[in-house]
């Protein structure tokens, strides 16, 4: 596994973990059943969102990484 690997898999862990206390964090706090589920709802919403725009662009830089080595592979045959 090269770092940038290491670097995604510990930035992944640390962001769920901190998804994870944060649930717990809200579960004990002095609010009502109700607001607290709706908090929790709306914090799973806005990391949903975050989870399917960093897709996007990974899927994007995936691409262009693609695009760059075919590049280099036909250069590098001389076509």
């Amino acid at each position: 596994m090269n770092k940038s690997d290491q670097f995604g898999a510990g930035l992944f862990c640390f962001a769920f973990g901190a998804v994870v206390g944060s649930c717990i964090a809200m579960l004990y706090a002095p609010q009502s059943g109700r607001r607290t589920r709706r908090k929790l709802l709306r914090t799973a919403e806005e990391m949903q969102d975050r989870a399917v725009d960093k897709g996007r662009e990974i899927s994007e830089r995936g691409r262009e990484l693609y695009e760059r080595g075919a590049k280099f592979a036909e250069h590098a045959v001389g076509r």
